[in-house]
């Protein structure tokens, strides 16, 4: 997978504070973390409505993906 550099340059313009997703690629989570972009996972399959929800009870793990890192150490897929 490819960085897309481009989207997230838009996010940090647009004032993106928090991406919620099921995976990611550790580089992107570098770039958006380093743009105080807070990057959240949540369980694959799952509704928006759901992710939102766990989002706001607390409930979802910050990435900690690196390219550095394990994927298992930080909790699955990235």
């Amino acid at each position: 997978k490819e960085v897309n550099l481009n989207l997230i340059r838009a996010m940090a313009r647009s004032g993106t504070g928090v991406v919620i997703t099921p995976q990611i690629h550790p580089e992107c989570c570098m770039a958006l973390r380093a743009l105080a972009i807070a990057v959240y996972l949540t369980p694959e399959g799952i509704t928006v409505r759901e992710a939102i929800e766990r989002y706001e009870r607390g409930e979802l793990k910050p990435s900690l993906a690196t390219p550095f890192a394990n994927p298992q150490s930080v909790g699955g897929k990235v």
